[in-house]
């Protein structure tokens, strides 16, 4: 099973060789620092025990844009990217008592002209270049307000040597009207050996009353990164509707892993829907119901740091207030936060 240690708070801050203390999580600018280029956060933190037959991964939820992560001194890995989340294995590094953790990262200012805005080589989407973003499209003050730093959470995840890291969840709808739940399952086996391996698939409701499914499945886990896929059949399952044609039906998936004494469970909220574009009328179909999309693009903020629950629930309220059943996503990845409330109040999503 996970065991999680925060790592977020107050970091030391190098710049331009400058020492300041910064909070952890937030885009720099936020904490007042308006700079391009590279910034040096660095701290410690305290490991009680270390296990044995555990791996010990430091977890990163977003960071802008390149990053250099070192772990007492010794070189743990780099990263691009402004939205994805991403992990380093530092088992062999990480040690009982005091650790030291520093992270090098890098938000240039790509050259106005030469690079920016025609030939950039960053992947921020609206973060970077867009009319509504500080600056513009000017290409003197077009990158102005700089995203960079480490935006979202960082902790230290210990884990088992069997683990499931992610499920993927894709219901659709059959030729035959019945439906399917598809779980795409990656589990790692971090030995340098087979295990047989039982995986339990529950399907139970979340926030309505109902029944249930359940899938077992015995097969062999090879050693390193495995993909299973587990079908579920369902019959007259609740389904997930926007908040103008009905209900927002979740289930709550739970895949349990047994290897050999070692257990693991990875649970996902999701509901049971299919949106498809008709060949024949060119209209849109939510579950098999004919439905007219109404929606808007959303930016609604310019620093994902700022952007927290309380500020996502007032916006999706708007929407619906809108008379709204769809929004775009545009040109960037928003937090997980959004979308998780956009699915509970029946909004959906297309993402750019």
């Amino acid at each position: 099973m996970k065991k999680n240690l925060n790592l977020n708070g107050l970091w030391n801050f190098y710049f331009e060789k400058n020492k300041e203390k910064i909070k952890v999580p937030s885009n720099w600018y936020l904490q007042g620092f308006d700079i391009y280029g590279k910034a040096e956060y660095e701290r410690d933190f305290t490991l009680k025990n270390k296990l044995k037959n555990k791996k010990y991964f430091i977890n990163f939820t977003g960071v802008d844009y390149f990053a250099d992560v070192y772990v007492n001194g010794k070189f743990a890995g780099s990263h691009e990217g402004y939205f994805q989340k991403f992990r380093f294995d530092i088992t062999d590094i990480v040690k009982k008592g005091k650790n030291n953790i520093r992270v090098i990262v890098n938000s240039p200012k790509e050259k106005p002209g030469s690079e920016w805005p025609d030939n950039k080589h960053l992947i921020k989407g609206i973060f970077n270049h867009h009319d509504a973003r500080p600056g513009g499209w000017s290409h003197e003050l077009g990158q102005d307000k700089n995203t960079g730093g480490i935006w979202n959470d960082v902790y230290l995840e210990i884990v088992d040597l069997i683990e499931i890291e992610k499920v993927k969840i894709t219901p659709y709808l059959k030729d035959d009207g019945k439906w399917n739940a598809c779980c795409e399952i990656f589990i790692n086996n971090f030995t340098n050996k087979k295990k047989n391996c039982v995986l339990n698939v529950d399907m139970m409701p979340f926030n309505f009353k109902g029944r249930g499914y359940s899938k077992k499945k015995n097969f062999t886990l090879n050693p390193g990164v495995n993909k299973f896929l587990v079908h579920i059949e369902l019959e007259n399952p609740q389904l997930w509707w926007t908040w103008d044609f009905g209900k927002q039906n979740l289930y709550e998936f739970s895949c349990k892993i047994v290897a050999e004494g070692i257990k693991d469970i990875f649970t996902e909220l999701s509901g049971i829907r299919e949106l498809k574009k008709s060949k024949t009328d060119n209209n849109w179909y939510l579950n098999g119901k004919r439905i007219f999309l109404r929606g808007t693009n959303i930016i609604p903020a310019q620093w994902l740091s700022e952007y927290n629950i309380d500020k996502i629930k007032k916006d999706v309220k708007m929407l619906k207030e809108a008379n709204l059943n769809i929004i775009r996503v545009h040109a960037h990845i928003n937090r997980k936060e959004l979308y998780e409330e956009l699915d509970k109040e029946g909004i959906m999503v297309w993402q750019d």
